[in-house]
């Protein structure tokens, strides 16, 4: 049964068939933005509050000057600007995220179609945005609990880093599972491994997320990446940097695909563009940039009724490969 909320935002709204993984994506986080708050302290609020209120701000501004309607569009909005403040480290410049906001939402979100046509997801893109537009600050992480300022506690001392590259780099020295999975290792707001895998069954129980897709991008992002790093840790360490790039950007455009052929292949690349950028240049946001590349083939599978056997010799069509 919907609930009262579901059933009060969806009367009116046939135009938006995306409501309920908006919904879910505004319960997990919120979540995931307590946690931020939890580990980082009151800079984090400050940083969600000012990505949310200023995303919804650019929506309202470009309703108005569109002339369409401006409820249907305030839970998607909000949910886009709690993604962008997940996906960022605590020491991020305040203008950084409002800048964030107004790209991800008035430019990726609306000019190139919204959530039903997305060509570039306007997290990913923000963000990659952000990574030229403010050299270096992407990649200054603190440890968590910190004192203010917080650029006496940056981890790596004074350089421009990653941090999950950092580990990697150095022989995963520092830090056990334990830490990994409760996100108690520096990184993004919303990188705790243990929420970020309890979202992924959330949304994938709740078909916002194809389960097909995630093995196939999790499965061979794993196995390239235990060849790459050489053994299991790395490899454990390497899929925890991408899983909020995965999770929050990448793959929920897959539930969206009509065939399981689709999500497959989908998956597989994904995984294997997120290794390429995260073994040769040594960052943990090659996730993002990976879920940038294969936007316009995920646009593509989910508003097209798009199926291998159609492009296969009619031998080989009674194969079940979707």
């Amino acid at each position: 049964m919907q609930s009262f909320v579901e059933k009060s935002a969806l009367k009116g709204s046939s135009d938006n068939p995306f409501y309920k993984y908006n919904f879910d994506t505004m319960i997990i986080g919120i979540v995931l933005a307590a946690s931020a708050v939890f580990y980082y302290g009151r800079r984090a609020f400050v940083i969600v509050l000012i990505s949310v209120l200023c995303s919804v701000a650019a929506q309202i501004a470009v309703s108005l000057l569109l002339k369409k309607g401006v409820f249907n569009e305030i839970i998607p909005a909000m949910g886009v600007g709690l993604i962008n403040a997940l996906i960022l480290p605590v020491t991020i410049p305040y203008s950084a995220v409002i800048i964030a906001a107004v790209v991800s939402v008035a430019i990726l979100r609306n000019v190139f179609g919204g959530q039903k046509f997305e060509v570039i997801n306007p997290s990913a893109g923000a963000l990659l945005f952000l990574f030229y537009a403010f050299p270096g600050k992407l990649q200054i992480f603190t440890n968590i609990f910190p004192e203010l300022p917080l650029t006496e506690t940056v981890y790596p001392d004074g350089t421009v880093s990653s941090f999950f590259g950092s580990l990697i780099n150095a022989g995963l020295t520092v830090g056990d599972y334990p830490e990994l999975l409760a996100g108690r290792l520096p990184f993004v707001m919303g990188g705790c491994s243990l929420l970020i895998i309890a979202s992924l069954l959330m949304y994938i129980i709740r078909k916002d997320i194809s389960g097909f897709a995630f093995i196939a991008a999790g499965g061979s992002f794993f196995g390239i990446s235990f060849l790459a790093g050489g053994g299991l840790r790395a490899a454990v360490y390497a899929l925890a940097g991408v899983l909020p790039a995965m999770v929050l950007t990448a793959l929920p455009v897959s539930s969206r695909f009509s065939s399981v052929s689709a999500k497959i292949i989908y998956g597989v690349l994904l995984g294997l563009v997120c290794s390429l950028f995260v073994w040769y240049s040594k960052n943990e946001y090659g996730g993002y940039f990976a879920c940038v590349i294969l936007s316009p083939l995920s646009a593509y599978f989910a508003n097209n009724e798009w199926n291998l056997k159609r492009i296969l010799p009619a031998k080989l069509r009674r194969m079940k490969l979707s």
